[in-house]
C-alpha cells in the first residue's frame, strides 16, 4: 500500500487564529489587547517546534507606565490539536488516522500529516 503524504502551510494570521480558538475552546484565558508580534519560536536542532504570540494588553497601567507585552506559546501536541480545530473551523478535512508532525516552511508553519505505512529503508526496497 502507497504512504500518502499530505502538507497543509498555515501563515502566521491563521497560527494565530488557531491558538486563539483553542484557548477559547477549552475555557483557558489569553490576555486581552492588541497582538504586536506572533512567530516560531527558535529552538534547537531537534527540539519540538512552538509558536508564540505577543499581546500588548489595551489597559492603561497607573501611572502613565508603558505595560509589556505578554507571550502566549503553544508547542507539540497542544499546538497540533489547535492547527485541526482550525482546519475543522474552515471545512478542511484532516484524516482522524495518520501521524501528525509540525514542520517549519521559513516563517509558516507546516502539518504534515502521513497516512499508510511509512516507506521501506533502502535496505528493504526490492532489487530490480
Amino acid at each position: 500500500m502507497p504512504t500518502e503524504l499530505r502538507h497543509l502551510i498555515f501563515s502566521v494570521t491563521e497560527v494565530v487564529e488557531a491558538i486563539t480558538s483553542y484557548h477559547r475552546a477549552r475555557g483557558m484565558a489569553m490576555p486581552s489587547g492588541t497582538v504586536v508580534g506572533a512567530g516560531l519560536t527558535e529552538t534547537p536542532a531537534g527540539a519540538p517546534i512552538s509558536f508564540s504570540i505577543l499581546i500588548l494588553s489595551d489597559r492603561a497601567l497607573p501611572g502613565g507606565e508603558k505595560a509589556k507585552p505578554q507571550e502566549v506559546t503553544l508547542g507539540g501536541a497542544d499546538l497540533i490539536a489547535a492547527l485541526i480545530g482550525h482546519c475543522r473551523s474552515c471545512s478542511i478535512p484532516v484524516p482522524a488516522k495518520g501521524s501528525k508532525a509540525l514542520e517549519r516552511y521559513g516563517s509558516q508553519l507546516g502539518l504534515v500529516i502521513t497516512l499508510g505505512r511509512p516507506p521501506a529503508a533502502a535496505s528493504e526496497r526490492p532489487r530490480g
